[in-house]
């Protein structure tokens, strides 16, 4: 009986063992063959002397029999994208929306993925020059996936394509929308990285609607209130004290705000590791100051990082 289970045991540890090295052997091949497909759709999007339609309808065929072998492998999500795109480039929308639906209801659950594709079919749209659908689509990113880096980004990012396309008042409409959703969050998620990236978000949005009170207030309350540096990078730490300057020195002239800020956290925050910079910008201000006051010149808030301080 001992030795049944011992042989009974080898055995399923050999087929569980045969079954990883099969996987793995599929997911090179299937790899390997999307590589192929990917340097072939690489030189039909770059040919810049037109390439034959019937170089589409091959690679699209090759593509369709790579999804159906590999399905439901990760790497079939990328068969579907070429697929998209190769139609978006012959203008053919409503096929290529269909790729990425099909892809979408496939790989349902995968988060990461789902988001790829939303964004695929979002650029879809936008080539398609049809902002409703480039709205909806981000709309669906911010609704189902919040807390992922595009969904986090997706509210200013479809401001900023109004702005782009020069959609004035649906880009306005777009940055309200943004402010409301960003203050949702904040209340939603207190005291945590989702709140101080919402606010970061929420003082962008403020920019666009010209409230240079409320881009300060927000970036004094996150930089005195979140002190924690594991909330911080060293490119947000630069964004807000930028932010600070610009809507004080290079907006109104005024030296004393920003200043008046840096000099709080560091009393607050005795010994952290933000007070040599602050303490640095404090030393430049005061100094640009005095030269503006002496010379006349024209304040440059953007000068900050360079200017030269005996």
């Amino acid at each position: 009986m001992k030795k049944t289970l011992i042989l009974l045991y080898t055995c399923l540890v050999l087929a569980a063992a045969a079954g990883l090295w099969f996987n793995r052997g599929g997911t090179y091949l299937a790899e390997r063959s999307l590589w192929k497909l990917s340097r072939e759709y690489d030189a039909i999007v770059n040919n810049t002397t037109g390439t034959p339609t019937q170089n589409y309808v091959l690679l699209l065929e090759k593509l369709d029999k790579f999804i159906r072998r590999y399905s439901p492998n990760r790497v079939v999500s990328v068969g579907y994208i070429l697929r998209g795109r190769l139609l978006t480039v012959q203008g053919k929308y409503a096929l290529a929306k269909q790729e990425f639906d099909e892809a979408l209801d496939m790989f349902a659950g995968q988060e990461a993925l789902v988001v790829q594709l939303l964004l695929e079919e979002a650029q879809m749209y936008a080539l398609a020059g049809d902002h409703q659908g480039v709205a909806d689509t981000y709309g669906r990113i911010i609704k189902e996936h919040a807390l992922t880096p595009h969904g986090m980004q997706g509210p200013l990012i479809l401001a900023k394509y109004f702005v782009q396309k020069r959609e004035a008042a649906r880009a306005k409409e777009a940055y309200i929308a943004a402010i409301d959703h960003y203050r949702g969050l904040i209340t939603k998620y207190p005291e945590s990285q989702v709140e101080f990236q919402s606010r970061l978000l929420l003082a962008e949005s403020f920019k666009f609607l010209e409230d240079w009170d409320k881009v300060l207030e927000l970036h004094k309350e996150t930089l005195l209130r979140f002190a924690a540096p594991e909330f911080w990078n060293r490119q947000s730490l630069l964004y807000v004290i930028q932010s600070i300057n610009s809507a004080t020195i290079l907006r109104n002239k005024d030296f004393t705000t920003p200043v008046t800020i840096y000099s709080e956290f560091i009393q607050k925050y005795p010994g952290h590791p933000f007070n040599d910079d602050l303490a640095e910008y404090i030393r430049r201000i005061q100094y640009m100051e005095a030269r503006t006051r002496e010379t006349g010149a024209p304040v440059d808030a953007s000068a900050l990082d360079n200017t030269p301080v005996p």
